[in-house]
């Protein structure tokens, strides 16, 4: 995949730009596939039931990515001349985060109640 234009420019047509959560979320209900460079937009995706790879750019990223076991792409396989949509979707291994979930998630529950956080079972 190339970084010549043809997948990054500065035509600002081409940007979707979000400024409240619902639009947002709309939004990614209605595309099949997401692929970012932020967590936020990759966990957005996922929480809303479209398949995502994140493309980590720097530690932070990829820590949380790690943890939540979100599929990645290397920065560097991304820019290889042979990486196209359909190849990234094929290679994106989902399991190991649909594993990971159920036990992150009570985790997180713990955490709530043993700090006396009140939090509906909608949110949490």
């Amino acid at each position: 995949m190339k970084l010549d234009g043809q997948y990054f420019s500065n035509d600002y047509n081409k940007y979707i730009y979000f400024n409240n959560i619902k639009t947002w979320e709309n939004y990614i209900k209605s595309i099949d596939f997401s692929i970012n460079m932020r967590i936020h937009g990759t966990i957005i995706a996922l929480k809303n039931g479209t398949p995502a790879v994140i493309i980590p750019h720097g530690s932070r990223t990829k820590e949380m990515a790690d943890l939540f076991k979100i599929p990645q792409l290397p920065f560097e396989k991304f820019i290889q001349d042979d990486y196209n949509i359909k190849r990234i979707y094929e290679e994106a291994d989902f399991d190991p985060m649909n594993k990971a979930y159920p036990k992150l998630l009570e985790n997180y529950r713990e955490f709530l109640k043993e700090h006396n956080i009140i939090c509906s079972e909608k949110n949490a």
